[in-house]
């Protein structure tokens, strides 16, 4: 009986890991969505403009609780998650933090930001095996999408109308985890 009970609260909690992670990641999609259209029409200072900056510090926090979500979840990807994926944080909070207090440019702050997207790739590449087993289709949509936005990233540091490119990835990632959490509430 015990060891049932056990069990049973070993998935509730990962079940809500997976709804937090999920979650936190459509809200930080959405809020990358605006730090994108902002870029394309302003330019790429609009990211470092007090706006911007409270937007990406935003993002920093909501990437704690993604983790935090998904690291009770994965199973393939938990190592990573746990190790791997607070340098994304780190690095994210670095270039926020260092731009906001004048210490880095731009183009030092943005290069800091893609590196944080590039290790929070690697990350999502064995995070998609584990949304495989929620549904193939939307873990397929969710890789596609974060890989188009990732990859895409640096443009927006040669050409700030670019962003474009990568905001088009990052939507296609929004809709990949928002049926993902919509496939496991079915289930």
């Amino acid at each position: 009986m015990e060891a049932g009970l056990v069990v049973e609260k070993r998935g509730l909690i990962a079940r809500r890991g997976f709804e937090a992670g999920t979650l936190a990641s459509i809200v930080a999609g959405i809020l990358i969505e605006g730090l994108l259209a902002g870029i394309a029409v302003d330019g790429l200072e609009w990211a470092f403009s007090a706006v911007g900056l409270s937007i990406m510090a935003a993002l920093v926090a909501i990437g704690v609780a993604a983790y935090a979500g998904y690291s009770s979840w994965a199973r393939r990807a938990r190592f990573l998650m746990r190790y791997v994926s607070p340098l994304a944080l780190v690095l994210a909070s670095a270039a926020v933090a260092g731009a906001a207090l004048g210490y880095l440019g731009v183009v030092e702050a943005g290069g800091l930001i893609v590196s944080a997207y590039l290790v929070e790739l690697a990350v999502g590449l064995k995070l998609a095996s584990d949304f495989r087993e929620v549904s193939p289709l939307y873990a397929q949509l969710f890789l596609v999408g974060v890989g188009v936005f990732v990859l895409s990233l640096p443009l927006v540091l040669v050409n700030p109308r670019l962003a474009l490119v990568p905001l088009a990835g990052n939507t296609v990632k929004i809709i990949g985890l928002a049926g993902l959490y919509l496939e496991r509430a079915r289930a």
